[in-house]
């Protein structure tokens, strides 16, 4: 859980040939099976990465939930 403007770090290991983003926007993993990328997003968003080994498919995701907070003048 973040708060709406702050940034979060995903990142991905795997012993796949490549990994590609197939949910959520504001990264790219650019074909890579391992990294790590910083995102800011603007509402909760489910980021899903799918990656490849051969003819073996795996897809695993996280939910990136934003909150806000509301300052009350007095």
């Amino acid at each position: 859980k973040i708060i709406k403007g702050k940034k979060a770090l995903i990142t991905w290991n795997s012993n796949a040939d490549s990994c590609i983003v197939v949910s959520g926007s504001g990264f790219n993993t650019k074909g890579f099976a391992n990294g790590e990328a910083e995102i800011q997003p603007e509402e909760s968003t489910t980021y899903e990465i799918e990656c490849t080994k051969g003819s073996t498919k795996m897809k695993k995701s996280v939910i990136i939930k934003v909150s806000t907070i509301n300052i009350k003048e007095s």
